[in-house]
C-alpha cells in the first residue's frame, strides 16, 4: 500500500502558518490572510495524536508483517518531522 505525501500545518496564530509535507522536507510559510481563508474546514489535531497514529501503524506493520522497510522508515520519519514541528506553532520568545 503506498503512503501518500500528506500535508500538515503548524498554526502560528497571528503569524499565519507553516505547511509541511510528510514525505519530503518542504516547508512553506503561509501568510495570515491566506491562512485565515484556507484553514476553514480543516480538521486539527494535537501532535500527541500523531504519536498514537505512529504507534498504531507500527503495531499493524508488526502484527501482520506486510510493511516494507521503506514504509517503516516513512512512519519513523513522519513522527520525527511532527515532533520537530511542535514548536513551530509556538510564539517566539
Amino acid at each position: 500500500m503506498p503512503i501518500k505525501n500528506w500535508a500538515f500545518y503548524a498554526d502560528k496564530g497571528p503569524l499565519g502558518a507553516v505547511k509541511l509535507d510528510l514525505l519530503d522536507n518542504t516547508q512553506v510559510a503561509i501568510p495570515k490572510a491566506q491562512w485565515d481563508s484556507e484553514r476553514f474546514g480543516m480538521i486539527c489535531t494535537a501532535p500527541a495524536t500523531f504519536a498514537d497514529i505512529k504507534g498504531d501503524l507500527e503495531k499493524l506493520c508488526s502484527d501482520i508483517n506486510v510493511c516494507s522497510y521503506e514504509q517503516q522508515q516513512i512512519i519513523s520519519t513522519m513522527w520525527a518531522r511532527v515532533s520537530a514541528t511542535e514548536s513551530l506553532g509556538q510564539p517566539s520568545k
